[in-house]
């Protein structure tokens, strides 16, 4: 199977392009995700030296963390909408496919639709963690990033 959708993706350029944009994207909303949530518990004063604070991206502020939280939503949703559109032209390719095999080996249609579903869930449901920190942000749910918090120095 495996080899049989890696051979769809040899075939089809765009396919495998839109497949590393969306990975690509998805990537870079969690790496902002990351950096959004390093700033509101302080992690960055532990982990990087107190002059280099002074620069924006490592900054403690309130702004730069909504602003990594709202390009993450917006980074995020491209994401997912190419992953969306790569996986669905790849579902209608293996059905078009003359030559696919008819063994044990390969999941039937309505499997891959399955598939397709759960995926997209997990996407929705992280895209709707941020969209929930990036809306909590914006409108002061959320406590200051220079709050205090005290997390266990086992860590840290």
């Amino acid at each position: 199977r495996v080899f049989y959708k890696k051979t769809i993706y040899a075939r089809h350029l765009l396919l495998r392009i839109l497949r590393i944009i969306s990975l690509i994207f998805l990537i870079i909303t969690a790496i902002l995700f990351v950096g959004a949530l390093s700033i509101q518990f302080g992690l960055l004063f532990n982990l990087v030296p107190v002059g280099m604070t002074r620069l924006w991206a490592l900054s403690q502020s309130d702004g730069s963390r909504n602003l990594l939280l709202i390009l993450a939503s917006i980074v995020g949703s491209f994401g997912v909408m190419t992953w969306w559109y790569q996986y669905s032209r790849l579902l209608a390719l293996i059905e078009d496919d003359s030559h696919r095999p008819e063994d044990l080996l390969w999941t039937s249609p309505t499997i891959l639709q399955r598939q397709k579903e759960c995926y997209l869930f997990m996407l929705v449901m992280f895209l709707m963690v941020v969209y929930g920190f990036t809306f909590l942000a914006v409108t002061n749910g959320i406590p200051s990033s220079v709050t205090p918090y005290y997390l266990p120095k086992i860590f840290f």
